[in-house]
């Protein structure tokens, strides 16, 4: 058998399940679903706080995408045609599309219901394997620490190198030391966390666990792009602002909804062993912008993880005695800086297409590549990932926990669970 067709073999090796809204045509979020600019808010303020970004003061390389970063991690580990990388069930496409890039097979491992790495059934499930991967990714979700410590003893038994993906995290190195300090190599992605475009940081333990090459610079044109997709991205913030009008007409939407009929998206299956159109090859090797790091670096840590706490509590607060919702966490432990306020639904079929109508900012992880796990399996449509970034303004958040409320109470339940 060719080397060609063996490639080939190990892309195809999973199936995607894939969610089309193309029918729905959703409109436009009316909050933004990551943090923006908004005056002077959020620019540095405070100094010598417990906080800070991941990998600040190590060594590091500044990609354009935390993706990309993944794939420096990856290649650097080993990972590729003959050996794989052990991943978490539940993904983004893009945490394997650099693995798959790398023409390495990529093998899925089972999580419990609270998204930890389930060790003892993982441990059987590399006896099974004829082929060891060279490494296992780790993923803090929603910026919650994991227990590296112990999977970095899981990895080290078994011959693995252990990535950290801390995508959702900033860094508390007093209350939250188990963040982005096990791992051979960590990534993060500061454009999820802070107001900038772009941004994928690759910090090694070791600085000298480095290839010599570095990403390349941007050119003078990509460079003003950047910087006028950030100034664009303001203005229309501003075009979108809710106000207390908005909150008020929405018991009129949601009694509108309660008599549509609303279309629905299409579930797709796919063995297609290409990366997903999410992963540009050409911006693999380059590095962020200029605009980027200047607004990674004048950001206020502080600030931005004071008010995520304080929205991430408020949103606790609100869901926990809803019906046919639970928020995934019972609690927000010291030390947590949350990305996102991730919340469980019993009826997506008619909870999420109704809130999706209504302009609700939700990030869903459906493009997911199918496993035995079944939290994964869930969690693909059941879990959503709604904002809680320090932009948010006190009246977007009681808009998006209004129409949250008024969903879960007053829309039936007309789909499957």
């Amino acid at each position: 058998m060719s080397k060609a067709i063996q490639t080939v073999q190990r892309k195809a090796s999973l199936t995607y399940s894939l969610f089309d809204p193309a029918p729905c045509n959703f409109p436009v979020s009316r909050v933004p679903l990551l943090p923006c600019l908004r005056g002077g808010a959020g620019i540095s303020d405070a100094k010598n706080a417990s906080f800070e970004l991941v990998g600040r003061n190590r060594v590091s390389r500044l990609y354009t995408r935390g993706r990309y970063a993944l794939y420096e991690a990856y290649r650097l580990c080993g990972v590729g045609p003959e050996s794989g990388l052990l991943a978490p069930a539940y993904h983004c496409r893009t945490m394997l599309d650099p693995a798959i890039s790398l023409d390495a097979r990529v093998s899925l491992y089972p999580l419990s219901l609270s998204l930890a790495p389930d060790l003892s059934k993982i441990e059987g499930y590399l006896s099974t394997l004829q082929q060891r991967p060279r490494a296992m990714l780790l993923t803090h979700y929603f910026g919650f620490p994991q227990d590296a410590a112990k999977v970095k003893a899981f990895c080290d038994r078994h011959g693995m190198a252990l990535i950290e993906d801390c995508s959702h995290a900033l860094f508390n190195h007093r209350e939250a030391p188990q963040l982005g300090q096990h791992g051979r190599y960590t990534i993060a992605s500061p454009y999820k966390l802070l107001p900038c475009e772009e941004g994928g940081l690759l910090i090694a333990a070791d600085g000298q666990d480095f290839d010599p090459r570095h990403p390349k610079r941007p050119g003078l044109v990509t460079e003003i792009k950047t910087l006028a997709t950030a100034l664009a991205r303001i203005g229309h913030d501003r075009k979108r602002r809710i106000r207390q009008a908005d909150i008020d007409l929405l018991p009129e939407a949601v009694t509108h909804l309660q008599s549509r009929k609303l279309a629905r998206g299409i579930e797709l299956s796919s063995r297609q062993p290409q990366v997903s159109s999410l992963y540009l090859q050409a911006e693999a090797s380059m590095a962020g912008s200029i605009a980027s790091r200047l607004l990674i670096k004048i950001s206020s840590l502080p600030q931005a993880v004071a008010k995520r706490r304080e929205n991430y509590l408020a949103w606790h607060r609100n869901m926990q005695n809803l019906p046919h919702c639970k928020p995934l966490f019972t609690a927000l432990p010291d030390g947590c800086a949350p990305y996102m306020f991730p919340l469980l639904i019993d009826f997506p079929q008619d909870h999420f297409y109704a809130l999706k109508t209504m302009g609700m900012p939700i990030w869903r992880w459906d493009d997911m590549a199918w496993s035995s796990c079944s939290t994964a399996q869930k969690y693909r449509q059941h879990l959503l990932h709604l904002p809680c970034h320090q932009s948010l303004s006190e009246a977007e958040m009681r808009w998006m926990m209004s129409a949250v409320t008024l969903v879960m109470t007053r829309i039936p339940q007309r789909g499957n669970s």
